[in-house]
């Protein structure tokens, strides 16, 4: 079995001990292992899932422990460790689809999966917040389809509990303010330095950095927050607005655009740029507090 395969049903087994299963549930649980057992792309099966109000929350978790299995460089003397943690990450997102669902119901939605994966046709999109090359695969659900749930989201937000918010809504508002901070990058370069701005985009971080919380992504969260508070030493004039740190928060955003977007490129390079980059701020504000 692929390993990443194996590690994803193990995290749910033992997650689902703690949970209260009646026989129904015991029986999704079963469908669900099996889903991901048979899947011929785990990768493409976690992004279809992100488009199943009942399984949006749980798939972006299990995302979040694919990046990791993905992106790292396995050290198994800890890997026990890090296993309890992603275990404690989906028990809670796991109970709601045991509750969500029968063994009829998610029959039914397994069909949708399919649909997902095979009755969508594929074309590449440019990537124009960025102007790195970004080469990657393309949501498999059409831009109408995701506008239109953008728009139902949009008129039923009132009524909207946050705990089962689409992962459409999340994606839009994770990315719309990229394009800006990257003409906001710019301008530093060249020593156009606004503060209200950097007010303004340090505010929309913070709001960002609790929304990626609310979803379990703890590096889509880790980049929101090293951002704001780049944006915040540099009102206070703590941080020098240097090539070096530009290129630093530049590498948080496209680690922030690839993972919610899925792009299927390897991003370890910029991860560890912006991960160095969060050590140096938190060095910085120790020194000057």
């Amino acid at each position: 079995m692929d390993l990443k395969k194996q590690y994803i049903i193990q995290t749910i087994s033992v997650a689902a001990n703690n949970l209260r299963l009646s026989s129904e549930k015991i029986e999704v649980l079963g469908l669900l292992k099996e889903t991901i057992l048979n899947s011929g792309d785990l990768e493409t099966l976690i992004a279809s899932m992100k488009k199943i109000t009942q399984f949006a929350r749980l798939a972006i978790k299990l995302q979040e422990i694919y990046n990791f299995l993905k992106l790292n460089k396995i050290d198994f003397l800890k890997l026990s460790e890090k296993f309890k943690e992603h275990t404690q990450l989906i028990i809670k997102d796991l109970n709601l689809v045991l509750d969500a669902l029968t063994p009829s119901s998610y029959k039914e939605i397994i069909k949708k999966l399919d649909e997902f994966n095979h009755g969508s046709v594929q074309e590449e999109r440019k990537d124009d917040s960025l102007t790195i090359d970004m080469t990657g695969r393309k949501s498999s659900f059409t831009e109408k389809m995701k506008t239109d749930k953008i728009k139902e989201n949009y008129i039923f937000e009132e009524e909207a509990n946050d705990d089962h918010l689409f992962f459409q809504n999340f994606e839009a508002t994770i990315l719309k303010p990229v394009k800006e901070i990257e003409t906001v990058l710019k301008n530093l370069g060249t020593g156009e330095i606004k503060s209200l701005e950097l007010r303004q985009f340090e505010s929309v971080m913070k709001v960002n950095a609790s929304l990626s919380e609310k979803f379990g992504t703890d590096i889509t969260t880790e980049m929101h927050k090293i951002l704001a508070k780049a944006f915040h030493m540099l009102q206070l004039k703590e941080l020098k607005p240097e090539k070096e740190m530009i290129e630093a928060m530049r590498a948080c955003l496209i680690v922030i655009v690839a993972l919610v977007r899925n792009k299927d490129i390897d991003i370890t390079y910029y991860l560890n740029k912006a991960e160095d980059f969060g050590k140096k701020l938190q060095t910085l504000k120790m020194r000057n507090s």
